[in-house]
């Protein structure tokens, strides 16, 4: 199956691009991971999601969220303060 074919299915069956999908599927994961193992290392995670290294897996959630992997973190743990979790994650 052609990527432009996948991408095409993706868009028919969600309304979104390929693109943004990814990001919405990547950060459900990741903040999952987060919610249940809020120590991990993120090299654990990067290569548990599999990709080729901690520092493509964080620009991939730095695109996706606008915050790196350890702010996403205490995001998702709760333990940022209240005027701070205005912000908004994807």
């Amino acid at each position: 199956v052609s990527k432009r074919t996948i991408k095409k299915s993706v868009q028919l069956r969600t309304g979104r691009n390929f693109r943004h999908y990814r990001e919405e599927v990547l950060m459900e994961k990741v903040k999952g991971f987060f919610a249940q193992q809020p120590g991990a290392a993120i090299k654990v995670l990067s290569i548990d999601l599999g990709f080729k290294s901690p520092s493509s897996f964080a620009r991939a959630v730095r695109r996706a969220s606008g915050a790196c992997p350890g702010v996403l973190r205490t995001f998702v743990a709760g333990e940022m303060p209240a005027a701070e979790k205005h912000a908004t994650f994807y």
